[in-house]
C-alpha cells in the first residue's frame, strides 16, 4: 500500500475513523477490498443482516427505508458502519443509481483487526460513544 494512496485520506475522512493515525488507517485499508455494482443492484436490504462496511470510490447510491428514498449517497460518501461493528439486519436498502465502485470492510476482518489493536478499539468505542451522547441529547431537546 502506497502511503500517497487516496483512498487513506478517504478513510480519515470517515466519521468512524476520523481520529485513526496514519498507521491504523492503512492497518484498515489493508483488511478492505474493492467491490463493484451494477447500476439498479442492491448493495444491502433493510432487515437483512449484514457486516459490511461501504466506502463509495466512484457512482452513486440510493438510500431507501421502508421503501422511501431517503438519502443519495455519492463518491466519499459511506454507509454500514455500525453494522460493521455488530453485524445487526440493515436499516436501509441502498442500491447502484450507477455503476458504483466501493471500498468495502467485512466485519470478520475489521473485528480481529480491533482485537490487536487496542489503540484503534478505543478510539473507535469513544467515537461511538459520542454518537451515543449527541442522539440522547436530541431525544431530550
Amino acid at each position: 500500500m502506497a502511503r500517497n494512496d487516496p483512498r487513506l485520506g478517504m478513510l480519515g475522512a470517515v466519521e468512524l475513523f476520523s481520529e485513526c493515525s496514519k498507521k491504523e488507517l492503512g492497518q484498515i485499508l489493508a483488511v478492505a477490498k474493492e467491490i463493484d455494482f451494477e447500476a439498479g443492484e442492491n448493495i444491502c436490504v433493510q432487515g437483512e443482516p449484514s457486516g459490511r462496511f461501504y466506502l463509495i470510490l466512484e457512482g452513486s447510491v440510493a438510500v431507501k427505508r421502508n421503501g422511501r428514498t431517503r438519502a443519495t449517497l455519492a463518491v466519499g460518501d459511506y454507509f454500514g458502519e455500525i453494522a460493521l461493528i455488530d453485524g445487526q439486519p440493515r436499516t436501509a436498502t441502498c442500491t447502484a443509481v450507477t455503476p458504483v465502485n466501493t471500498l468495502a470492510i467485512a466485519q470478520f476482518n475489521f473485528v480481529p483487526l480491533m482485537r490487536e489493536h487496542a489503540g484503534l478499539s478505543h478510539k473507535l468505542l469513544l467515537h461511538l460513544c459520542s454518537r451515543l451522547r449527541a442522539a440522547e441529547a436530541q431525544l431530550t431537546d
